[in-house]
């Protein structure tokens, strides 16, 4: 991730949006990013995705938690959790959004990142964010390459 963008992403986790949406991003990359964000800003991450299911840390670094992989589940699990609310990762669920009792719980997990100050990161596809979420949510997109970081790229690759 370039410093510009990694200077972007801490700005917004600095000012505890409730809501951020990365789109049509390369996932990795993002990640990478944010754990480094996350990391120098010492904030306390969980993340979902739909095969590891709820996990501490960025990259699902330490165990699952058991039996999360439906995103009904993490969602209600996070709404229990009695856990500070710093960031939450969620990788795969806007692929989920048509289900409206799914919409609502992450309405209401949202909430709670609100009240408490921590940010919800979606990743993916924003065509199923509800209008209620999709209100209170911000962008954040990376920056294309300049020349040197794709001559790096191609040179990587050779």
């Amino acid at each position: 991730m370039a410093p510009d963008d990694l200077d972007k992403l801490q700005k917004l986790l600095r000012a505890k949006h409730p809501v951020v949406t990365v789109e049509g991003q390369d996932e990795a990359m993002v990640l990478d990013g944010l754990l480094v964000a996350t990391a120098s800003e010492r904030l306390q991450v969980w993340s979902w995705s739909a095969v590891r299911g709820l996990c501490r840390g960025v990259l699902g670094e330490s165990p699952e938690q058991a039996e999360t992989e439906h995103p009904a589940a993490a969602l209600y699990a996070v709404l229990q959790a009695k856990k500070p609310r710093p960031v939450l990762v969620l990788l795969d669920l806007l692929d989920y959004l048509p289900d409206p009792k799914l919409a609502r719980l992450l309405k209401e997990v949202c909430a709670a990142y609100e009240a408490e100050g921590g940010t919800v990161l979606l990743i993916g596809d924003t065509t199923n964010l509800p209008a209620s979420i999709a209100s209170v949510a911000v962008p954040f997109e990376m920056s294309l390459p300049d020349d040197d970081a794709l001559r790096d790229m191609v040179q990587s690759e050779a």
